[in-house]
């Protein structure tokens, strides 16, 4: 595994993610998350690149869903809910959520967050893990993923269960993590240019070439790895962006003030967001739509 393209760089510890697992790096990674659930929160409410490059991801999550023009009242599944900000938010439009994620803690967070905003109602939240969902199969017309792609082993036997439980035609929205960062391209100890002399130097001096917090790294995908992804499980990608600048670094280390990275961040994601040519594929992480096929019967 390389260096987590996910993990804040400067503080080598990112809060909470919202992470459904299965092997024994998977676990790690669920006990790492049950054990920071309240950061997953806080994030939300962050005034620093982090903070706002996952409050832009909501959003952004949300206008899509909108465009579906899903029936009102349709039953949607939050898969890997974390501490439920997406669920809430699909609640509050008047969809029927299942929220299910491999941390314990997450989901009492999305019970306790539904409870507060009087939605139990609308949001069943369980335990429930990633590569074997508790649904039947054609049980929803859309599924949504945030922040967990990056984390799992086996991201297509994950992407394969999620289209399993979806409608004919159904729809998987979902966030990976950009191999091609532009924080990390201009960075030269993490950029793919310098790689070659930086494993060099690793071996050389018997460096461990895995950054991260507690041996926990995510994994960093191509658009054209998540396209044989979806097609494996019998779907295909309708729409993508990719989103989030920053922070940017320097040998690890922060290389602007926090103030000055959120100015750099909403310019280049502004551009980002009207297509300009080489700023509109190099952002953080990726966020997909794809859709089943409908001729095919994806099961387990």
């Amino acid at each position: 595994m390389s260096y987590s393209s996910a993990v804040d760089p400067v503080a080598q510890k990112r809060p909470g993610v919202e992470a459904v697992i299965g092997s024994s790096d998977d676990e790690r990674v669920v006990a790492h998350f049950d054990s920071a659930a309240l950061d997953w929160k806080k994030i939300y409410s962050r005034r620093d690149v982090w903070g706002i490059i996952h409050q832009d991801r909501l959003s952004k999550t949300m206008a899509w869903i909108e465009a579906l023009g899903l029936a009102q009242g349709a039953r949607v599944l939050d898969a890997g809910c974390g501490a439920g900000l997406a669920s809430l938010a699909m609640a509050h439009r008047g969809y029927e959520v299942e929220a299910v994620d491999a941390a314990a803690s997450m989901v009492a967070l999305t019970q306790q967050h539904a409870s507060q905003g009087g939605l139990d109602a609308r949001i069943s939240a369980r335990v429930a893990g990633i590569y074997k969902l508790p649904f039947v199969q054609h049980s929803f017309p859309l599924a949504v993923s945030l922040g967990v792609i990056p984390w799992l082993e086996d991201p297509q036997e994950a992407i394969t269960e999620l289209s399993r439980v979806l409608q004919p035609a159904g729809y998987l929205l979902f966030t990976a993590d950009n191999r091609r960062r532009l924080a990390w391209l201009l960075d030269p100890f993490t950029s793919p240019t310098f790689r070659p002399i930086k494993n060099f130097v690793n071996m050389v001096l018997r460096r461990s070439q895995t950054r991260g917090w507690d041996g926990i790294c995510s994994h960093q995908h191509s658009i054209a790895e998540i396209d044989a992804f979806l097609s494996h499980a019998g779907m295909k990608r309708v729409r993508f962006i990719s989103f989030g600048f920053g922070p940017f670094t320097f040998a690890y280390r922060k290389a602007l003030p926090e103030w000055l990275g959120m100015q750099v961040h909403n310019i280049l994601q502004r551009l980002a967001d009207a297509g300009f040519p080489g700023i509109r594929s190099v952002g953080a992480q990726y966020l997909i739509l794809a859709q089943k096929n409908t001729a095919l019967n994806i099961s387990k």
